[in-house]
């Protein structure tokens, strides 16, 4: 069979959405994927076996819902080898914000998978971010 691979969080989903709110004299918020309990499992299967795992993350969309971008930012990407990804954090910097601006960002995180063959199969997870400023 051919080489394939399916991501999934813990509850099942391809896509995940969260929020924080916060003053904007926090300066900077973090979404570390530990805090937030997401982990990401990629299941390989078909192919010649031997598989290794690669994620990477893509900024989709990245707003401070006043016009500007450039707000958001991964602050590290973690381990990226292994089919369980869980320990990725993104950050949005809040300080230029005012009271009820929501600042939103969209991530494409990808796992590719290649068999000792060198075959490869990717697929994707989408995760959605808001930080709403609370003063």
């Amino acid at each position: 069979a051919a080489l394939s691979i399916s991501v999934v969080d813990g509850e099942g989903g391809t896509s995940a959405t969260t929020e924080l709110e916060s003053p904007a004299a926090a300066g900077t918020l973090n979404f570390p994927f530990g805090d937030l309990g997401i982990t990401l499992t990629a299941t390989a299967s078909g192919g010649a076996g031997g598989n290794s795992f690669a994620w990477t993350n893509t900024e989709l969309s990245d707003s401070d819902g006043a016009g500007g971008t450039g707000v958001w930012s991964v602050g590290s990407t973690g381990t990226t080898n292994q089919a369980t990804y869980d320990d990725m954090a993104i950050s949005c910097n809040v300080s230029g914000g005012s009271a009820g601006q929501e600042m939103t960002a969209q991530y494409r995180i990808t796992c590719t998978v290649t068999d000792s063959a060198g075959a490869t199969a990717s697929a994707n997870f989408t995760l959605n971010l808001r930080a709403i400023i609370s003063e």
